[in-house]
């Protein structure tokens, strides 16, 4: 059974396909995201290549897949193609924007689908500590030329347009295009703050729960000696996107300035998530 590992960018991707990795799922050799349909590579044949896979939003075939662009549509058709050659335990990496197209589209091509979410808050600060460290990111060099911690938060709040223009909606948008995910009953949601376990501040027996449930929508069966070991696994220091791993670590880099523009601008969706506000 194929999967897709689906969240906001930085609320535990790697966590959750860190445990898929555990049950003796391979990661498949697609990232479903607006990385599939965006004009911005600097080579000629790549842009080529993005160009033929994309396709109008108006027909009937395209499939919104960029969580900050909503006009970058890719064609069903390829995507269905590419799938098709995957193996039967492959799981897919994805930052996906919620649509009843797309989740029915996952759906017919036999797909289980995961979301994993986490405290806004938290993604907020781990988002701004990504782009700072990686040169590459598209955000990188615009982020070092700001002055404070808060002058990068709240542009990650607001939203803005990196190197080759590349776009990150706002915050509040893109937890908006996510929602769905959340709500839909076909997809397996997991929090972050359940799947860390101690070494993250969490608690054991969460974890362990929660790796009952990925492995039970995932339709594997392991004795509960195996689940122990599996969900003693989970946290890894050494995935490359790891930074801290802890839960809560917003409120360490909050201003009061941060905290107000954060309630007026997503206040909304800490509650609808669930966590405490």
């Amino acid at each position: 059974m194929r999967a897709v590992a689906n969240s906001l960018p930085k609320s535990g991707t790697h966590l959750l396909t860190r445990l898929l990795d555990l049950i003796g799922m391979t990661e498949g050799p697609l990232h479903l995201s607006g990385s599939l349909v965006r004009l911005t590579s600097r080579n000629p044949i790549r842009m080529l290549q993005i160009a033929r896979r994309r396709t109008r939003r108006s027909y009937s075939d395209g499939l919104n897949v960029d969580l900050d662009e909503p006009k970058n549509v890719l064609r069903g058709r390829w995507l269905r193609q590419k799938l098709a050659r995957t193996p039967v335990n492959a799981y897919f990496q994805a930052h996906l924007p919620h649509s009843d197209d797309l989740e029915a589209f996952l759906a017919e091509n036999n797909l289980k689908l995961l979301f994993i979410i986490r405290d806004p808050r938290d993604v907020l600060l781990s988002f701004v500590n990504h782009m700072l460290r990686d040169p590459s990111f598209p955000f990188h060099r615009q982020f070092h030329s700001m002055s404070s911690t808060e002058a990068r938060l709240r542009a990650t709040l607001e939203g803005c347009i990196g190197d080759r223009g590349i776009p990150l909606a706002s915050l509040p948008n893109r937890l908006a295009r996510v929602m769905g995910w959340y709500r839909s009953k076909q997809t397996l949601t997991v929090r972050f703050e359940d799947l860390i376990g101690p070494q993250g501040a969490g608690l054991a027996q969460r974890q362990r729960q929660t790796v009952r449930r990925v492995c039970d929508h995932m339709q594997f069966d392991f004795s509960e000696q195996r689940l122990d070991e599996i969900a003693s696994s989970v946290f890894n220091t050494r995935a490359s996107t790891f930074h801290k791993g802890q839960i809560g670590t917003w409120k360490e880099a909050f201003t009061p300035t941060i905290e107000r523009m954060f309630a007026d601008a997503c206040g909304p969706y800490i509650r609808q998530l669930g966590y405490d506000y």
